[in-house]
């Protein structure tokens, strides 16, 4: 989203070349309001998918009989 200057820099964290657990603080209330305003807005959200990101159900090929 824009910032107070109008700039749009669509950077959220920045990483370093080591593997490592990033976190990154979003607006929500900015992004909403962005969104709310930008052409695209919710056009390609499909929540009704968004449940095979949560699921813990496992399914071939990645059946394994020694998991934990």
């Amino acid at each position: 989203a824009f910032d107070d200057n109008g700039s749009r820099d669509m950077l959220v964290v920045e990483a370093g070349q080591t593997e490592g657990i990033y976190l990154a603080k979003l607006d929500l209330d900015a992004l909403r309001e962005y969104r709310q305003k930008e052409t695209w807005g919710n056009a390609f959200r499909k929540p009704d998918r968004y449940h095979i990101l949560i699921s813990g159900d496992t399914y071939e090929p990645f059946i394994r009989t020694e998991a934990r």
